[in-house]
């Protein structure tokens, strides 16, 4: 079909060109232009409307699916920093976190203003800790100098709709954190000859509604 288009571009240069030469032809002309568009119009016909390639649509990729929030769990650092019975120990607290990435949980970890007094010579910020504990720097928190750990723990706790590991009762808090009185809140622990042990962990809300 592009010969015939380019035979009636030739042909119409042609005829422009007789035309302008000697118009006199002008009739003769338009006839045999006539038809030529009959001869085209008939041809079309003849090979039916032209098809079109139906357009390919992109491939997509199979959706990857929301990824699940993270379980977030607390953790109350300078009370499980004496789980071990020889003594305060950042090690415990490690194990305490493996144990919980283990499970599935993302833990936080608070301490008091003491820790680098507990387990050093001198006071010790989340940098140093974060790297003790193998955790982001975002996930270990110090309670400023006179400030108690306790109300910090729970306020995180609750904001995070998350459990809190510790063998502190909190029973001073209850007033204004009565949610330390339900079962799976408060996970307790112990330390024995394989590391320590959480005895209550079964206990936590799949969905960490605190």
């Amino acid at each position: 079909m592009r010969l015939v288009y380019f035979a009636l571009f030739i042909l119409a240069f042609v005829v422009i060109t007789i035309v302008v030469l000697d118009p006199k032809a002008t009739p003769a002309v338009l006839a045999v232009l006539a038809a030529v568009a009959s001869f085209v119009m008939a041809l079309r016909s003849a090979r039916g409307p032209a098809t079109q390639t139906p357009r390919q649509e992109p491939k997509r990729r199979p959706g990857r699916g929301k990824r699940p929030p993270p379980r977030w769990i607390v953790v109350d650092g300078s009370n499980v920093l004496f789980w071990n019975p020889e003594g305060p120990s950042l090690l415990t607290v490690a194990q305490v976190l493996r144990a919980l990435e283990a499970q599935g949980f993302q833990p936080v970890v608070w301490f008091d203003a003491n820790i680098g007094y507990k387990i050093g010579n001198g006071w010790i910020g989340p940098q140093e800790l974060s790297k003790d504990l193998g955790l982001p720097q975002k996930q270990v928190l110090v309670a400023a100098s006179g400030q108690p750990a306790d109300p910090l723990v729970l306020a995180e706790a609750r904001k995070r709709r998350a459990s809190v590991v510790t063998n502190d009762r909190f029973r001073d808090w209850v007033p204004t954190h009565p949610e330390v009185l339900r079962p799976g809140f408060l996970i307790r622990g112990s330390y024995g000859p394989d590391g320590p042990m959480l005895k209550d962990l079964a206990l936590v809300p799949k969905d960490d509604a605190a």
